[in-house]
């Protein structure tokens, strides 16, 4: 029986190893793929975030993405802003294709459990820096030609940063920034 069990722990192992680095190549295509379609994007994340402010939100991530063959333009919302937890606030989507000659987003207000964790944990991160995504995209300043594909908060070392994604000089490269960047 040990054998057996042991022999089966290997196996498990073993397919569990596979099965992450599958899913590695798995991310690592969409980030390609993600990668040679941001040329073609007309609209960038700074006009997203404009989009929710208009709408007299809270943005508190955005990204372009490449999905079902078509790259988008996405920002998260909180229609309450940060003065309200998750339970009280709408969290909601501003999504359309990036590449249209005009960015016409549909919006959908999240209420599926994978949308609601995400952008209550997002919420939550801004809630808790002074940092807004428009200053952390200021203060990532990038050099060259670039273009700025994601800006997410996420927890670093113990504070809320928020992480900005961008392809400069045909590199991706990431950028943490928080309230001590200067």
């Amino acid at each position: 029986m040990t054998v057996c069990r042991t022999g089966s722990l290997r196996g498990f192992a073993l397919a569990a190893a596979f099965a992450f680095l599958a899913s590695g190549t798995r991310a690592e295509q969409a980030d390609a793929a993600l990668l040679s379609h941001l040329p073609s994007a007309k609209h960038g994340l700074r006009e997203a975030l404009e989009a929710v402010l208009a709408e007299g939100a809270e943005p508190i991530s955005a990204k372009l993405e490449f999905e079902e063959g078509r790259l988008w333009l996405s920002v998260y919302g909180a229609k309450e802003g940060l003065h309200k937890c998750a339970e009280k606030n709408e969290l909601f989507e501003l999504k359309g294709d990036a590449t249209a000659e005009h960015w016409q987003p549909q919006r959908e207000i999240f209420s599926d459990r994978e949308h609601l964790t995400r952008a209550s944990a997002q919420l939550t991160l801004m809630q808790t820096t002074n940092l807004t995504l428009e200053a952390a995209l200021t203060h990532a300043a990038l050099p060259g030609k670039s273009v700025v594909y994601s800006a997410i908060p996420s927890l670093k070392d113990g504070k809320t940063a928020i992480v900005i994604e961008a392809l400069v000089n045909g590199k991706p490269v990431q950028i943490l920034v928080d309230e001590t960047t200067k």
